[in-house]
């Protein structure tokens, strides 16, 4: 349930399902399992087993029927904004209350990814859509390590969250980009012409 101020939107009610990496014992490619820490769920230890970089799908025809039941008795996750929301309460400044504002109020966070800091401020970060906070943006141009760049797109704000891996998170605004008199959020970068 994704929401923008929606009438009982809470983050609990936002909650997400729990995930897990598929697992096939080798010469049995017909079962898959639910790969957890040191076992599947249904008690193969992983060492026993074959982890692919895919989850795995409880209602699969191929799915281990206890990995299955197992899978829907796991407790649920976080949704996108409460992650975020967690993210953004250890540090400070108007802009970050604003947006964690926003995300208590279910704002859509359609765009979160990882990466070395380089790549991602190269490829995500428009730095002449900065409105506010370009300062702090500006400052991590020479910054090395691994880099989060997420957006969160409210009904008057189109939030930028940098989070740089052992430092704050930095929260700038980006001016909306409009496409057929629609806000659009950026996703990717755009291809040159």
């Amino acid at each position: 349930m994704e929401g923008w101020n929606k009438v009982g939107w809470s983050f609990e009610s936002a909650r997400v399902p729990m995930t897990f990496s598929a697992a096939r014992r080798p010469g049995e490619e017909d079962v898959e399992h639910a790969a957890g820490h040191l076992t599947t769920l249904c008690g193969i230890p992983t060492r026993e087993v074959d982890v692919y970089r895919h989850l795995f799908a409880s209602r699969s025809a191929i799915a281990c029927a206890s990995c299955r039941e197992q899978s829907v008795k796991a407790p649920t996750q976080p949704c996108v904004q409460e992650k975020l929301y967690r993210i953004l309460d250890r540090s400070e400044g108007p802009l970050r209350d604003e947006l964690r504002e926003a995300l208590r109020a279910g704002t859509k966070v359609p765009f979160w990814a990882n990466g070395p800091a380089g790549a991602m401020l190269k490829h995500y970060i428009k730095f002449d859509r900065i409105v506010q906070g370009s300062e702090d943006v500006i400052d991590l141009e020479g910054f090395d390590g691994l880099l989060g760049v997420a957006r969160a797109v409210g009904r008057k704000r189109r939030f930028l969250v940098l989070i740089p891996a052992e430092r704050e998170a930095i929260v700038a605004v980006e001016e909306p980009e409009r496409r057929f008199g629609r806000l659009r959020c950026l996703t990717r970068p755009l291809a040159q012409k």
